[in-house]
């Protein structure tokens, strides 16, 4: 057995392991949110917006209202909420009350905003309607579009097989072969008549 072939096979297949598992190494990407409908107020007071964007069987999607910033003096009531209805095509209407809190002068959503996915293809209705003292500035319908994973290092897959090739024979041929035996010689008797 060749102890330092053995080890260096050893190490060659560790490497390749290694690299075969980088090369499987996938990376989630964030997904995409492509604008579906959009509307903005006209003027800093306005209480309520509408819109229509079209959605697709299985769509996911998000619902997003941005509020104008909190007024530094005046009233504020602590029950300040956004209502939010969603209908569907077949008008089917589901509601959301979406309570706000003032953090660092701005409101705030205290419950995560609505999302979901469609249940048929076709135009869907958002409305949303501050109470007491919010004033929106905009409304939006936003499609999540998922990605699929990347691979980056694929490409280090054919290289890993061939180093845990390699590592594995070499693993082998030391283990199998075996050293030359030393052959001792003898001293011949001539030299030390002289």
């Amino acid at each position: 057995m060749r102890k330092g072939i053995m080890a260096l096979g050893v190490s060659i297949l560790f490497l390749g392991v290694v690299l075969l598992g980088f090369s499987r190494m996938a990376i989630q990407l964030v997904p995409e949110f492509p604008i579906v409908a959009e509307v903005r107020a006209p003027d800093q007071t306005t209480t309520s917006l509408s819109l229509q964007g079209n959605l697709t069987s299985g769509d996911k999607f998000l619902i997003r209202f941005d509020p104008v910033p909190a007024p530094s003096h005046g009233q504020i009531s602590w029950d300040t909420e956004v209502l939010i209805n969603l209908t569907d095509p077949s008008g089917n209407t589901i509601s959301y009350n979406i309570p706000l809190e003032i953090l660092q002068g701005a409101w705030n959503p205290v419950e995560r905003l609505p999302e979901g996915v469609a249940n048929e293809t076709g135009t869907y209705t958002v409305k949303a309607q501050s109470i007491f003292w919010v004033y929106l500035r905009s409304l939006t319908l936003k499609k999540v579009v998922e990605r699929p994973p990347e691979y980056p290092y694929s490409n280090w897959f054919p290289a890993g097989i061939a180093i845990v090739v390699g590592g594995t024979g070499a693993s082998i041929w030391g283990t199998k072969s075996s050293k030359p035996k030393k052959h001792r010689i003898k001293k011949s008797s001539r030299r030390r008549e002289s």
